[in-house]
């Protein structure tokens, strides 16, 4: 993974998506297994972390940076689903966790869609395929 060029795109993307005020980094530890990337996110302090998988193919960097820029942003739809879940009496499991994710993802698509970047193929898990937003409609 080329950590120039992601800090580039974050640099770029992070203004552009109204996280100006956020203190948001490209570490260097590896993302969740079986991943591109994954974002840690300490919402009370306005701070995440962005990890990338070291194998990211410069033709990717920015999707992913992006990608992970919309899950920050995305955060308080999480929180609040979260605190109605707690307020409900139902625990947050990692099954939850993982429910709330999945359902994060579409809308994550279509938000890229929308800003006009290509989606990588999830399916064929192709690191380097990508489609243009003409090609990736719904």
């Amino acid at each position: 993974m080329n950590k120039l060029l992601a800090q580039e795109c974050l640099e770029r993307w992070q203004p552009r998506l109204r996280l100006a005020d956020w203190d948001i980094r490209i570490s260097d530890a590896p993302p969740e297994a079986d991943t591109r990337g994954s974002t840690d996110i300490w919402w009370n302090q306005k701070a995440a972390k962005i990890r990338l998988a070291a194998e990211l193919p410069d033709s990717v960097v920015e999707q992913v940076v992006v990608h992970e820029l919309v899950h920050v942003a995305l955060q308080p739809v999480t929180n609040l689903t979260n605190e109605l879940m707690v307020k409900t009496g139902v625990m947050i499991t990692p099954e939850h966790k993982e429910r709330v994710q999945n359902a994060e993802e579409p809308v994550i698509n279509q938000i890229m869609r929308a800003l006009g970047l290509p989606l990588i193929d999830e399916e064929q898990n192709d690191w380097g395929k990508v489609f243009s937003a003409e090609e990736a409609r719904l």
